[in-house]
């Protein structure tokens, strides 16, 4: 039996483009879920999911355009990877932020 952890950040209240801080599982995980929380208005932007397996190269992995009032999962079950992370690779507009964050199934 796991014990369960808390979701891990990657990036919090951000609009700007660029990547979010790494998350380090420890381990290959296959089931790794990002949560994309948003705040305030949204009308514009791109958030997406990256892996590694070291930390330094960096695979896509999936995106969401994030929407006033939703919030988004991204969901993996193919692939193993140790690192992940957030990008927003088109700057979040309108005024509003999102803050991204991991778990996995364990």
């Amino acid at each position: 039996m796991s014990v369960p952890v808390e979701a891990q950040a990657s990036l919090v209240a951000k609009s700007a483009a660029g990547p979010g801080a790494t998350v380090d599982f420890l381990a290959a995980k296959v089931q790794v879920t990002a949560m994309v929380v948003v705040t305030g208005v949204i009308t514009g932007g791109v958030v997406a999911m990256e892996a590694s397996h070291d930390g330094v190269n960096w695979a896509y992995y999936g995106s969401v355009n994030p929407r006033t009032g939703v919030n988004q999962p991204l969901v993996t079950n193919v692939g193993a990877f140790r690192y992940w992370r957030a990008n927003v690779l088109a700057e979040v507009t309108g005024g509003g932020s999102v803050t991204v964050t991991f778990m996995e199934a364990g």
